[in-house]
């Protein structure tokens, strides 16, 4: 737009020709401006489109005031009337004051870990495992982990993968493990005996790489309260039993049984005495009562050692009513055999009582001594 020629220099023609410095304009078409000064920057040829450009990059919003400032959405950092640089400051001044420490990490937030040496405070849980290259020196106390396995049960087991370094085994018919299925890192494991009876821990069987080795060549057979330890050799890829705590089943033993355990609506019941491992020889039985059974019409308890087919092999019949006293026992010394050298034997104790079944016992506790040999 222009003025014509020899036109009046008025409002209307003035106007709507030329931009005002004082009223907003309808303009079309771009204001060069050539600057080659050093000191004001290059050459903006379009200064609305770089204005525009710089309310873009910056997030302004549009109508702004002359003296606007940002609105943030945040004031963790600085105040709610900053400046870009002055937000900008705020920020760096932080992270300059928290690169030597440690900020936790929420669900929300990231942390941050330095690589200079610092403390720790709080409870810190390391979902997936934690590399210690190097030393670690631990003032306090260490809480391990432990997992109950109640399902295992019979004979020439396999145990699943520890998920904690001590494993307790409840399941009471569980009698024997051939093996640990391998885990994919060295690992050290405390397996603890709650079973109730003996379990043995066959040496060198089963799948190659879940073998238990137990350093002697031979099975080991732990009592129950017993512990035992050992660690993963992933080179050797073999479980090895490093040490354990409480009796094997070679020492001697006692199996202690009150009158409950005998209780049945029937005048005979046969339970467990104790659990023989395979290629286990028996040195001596013995039995001996610290309370005299009773119970309404009953008139006598006999008290038998054997196997289910054989109920007085280790031990014939122990009369269970008659007074306790220092000299009331009955010991077999002779040596036995093994029942199997390949799995373990139940070993029975039987009580047969005579005027009255054995649910009318009313009191009485038996003590039972064994000691037992494996056979190399």
């Amino acid at each position: 737009m222009s003025v014509s020629f020899k036109s009046g220099v008025t409002s209307a023609n003035v106007n709507a020709a030329l931009m005002s410095r004082t009223v907003n304009t309808d303009t079309v078409g771009q204001v060069d401006l050539l600057n080659l000064d050093a000191a004001s920057g290059g050459t903006v040829s379009n200064i609305q489109r770089c204005l525009n450009s710089y309310a873009s990059f910056i997030g302004a919003t549009t109508s702004l005031a002359f003296d606007d400032t940002p609105t943030w959405g945040s004031n963790e950092l600085g105040t709610a009337t900053d400046t870009l640089k002055a937000r900008i400051e705020a920020i760096d001044a932080e992270f300059a004051d928290l690169r030597p420490y440690i900020i936790d990490a929420t669900s929300t937030e990231r942390g941050l870990v330095s690589v200079n040496a610092q403390s720790l405070s709080g409870l810190k849980t390391f979902i997936n495992g934690a590399d210690i290259e190097s030393s670690a020196s631990i003032s306090g106390t260490l809480d391990y982990l432990s997992e109950e396995d109640s399902t295992t049960t019979g004979a020439n087991q396999t145990l699943g993968t520890p998920t904690a370094v001590i494993l307790r085994l409840t399941n009471a018919s569980l009698s024997s493990i051939d093996g640990i299925t391998a885990p994919t890192t060295n690992q050290v494991l405390t397996i603890v005996n709650d079973t109730g009876g003996a379990v043995t821990f066959n040496n060198a069987l089963g799948t190659a790489a879940n073998q238990i080795i137990t350093g002697s060549d031979n099975d080991l057979e732990i009592i129950d309260g017993a512990s035992v330890s050992l660690f993963y050799d992933l080179d050797g890829t073999k479980w090895r039993i490093t040490g354990g705590a409480g009796s094997s089943a070679n020492a001697p033993q006692t199996f202690t049984f009150d009158y409950t355990a005998l209780q049945t609506g029937a005048l005979v019941n046969t339970i467990e005495a104790f659990s023989l491992a395979g290629r286990s020889i028996i040195e001596y039985v013995g039995i001996k009562t610290t309370t005299a059974f009773a119970g309404t019409g009953i008139t006598d308890l006999g008290l038998e050692i054997g196997l289910a087919s054989d109920p007085d092999k280790y031990l014939e019949s122990y009369d269970g009513i008659a007074p306790v006293g220092d000299s009331n026992s009955s010991f077999g010394s002779t040596f036995y055999g093994p029942e199997s050298f390949a799995s373990a034997t139940s070993i029975k104790l039987k009580a047969t009582a005579i005027g009255a079944n054995l649910d009318q016992l009313s009191q009485g506790e038996v003590e039972i001594y064994v000691k037992r040999s494996l056979l190399p």
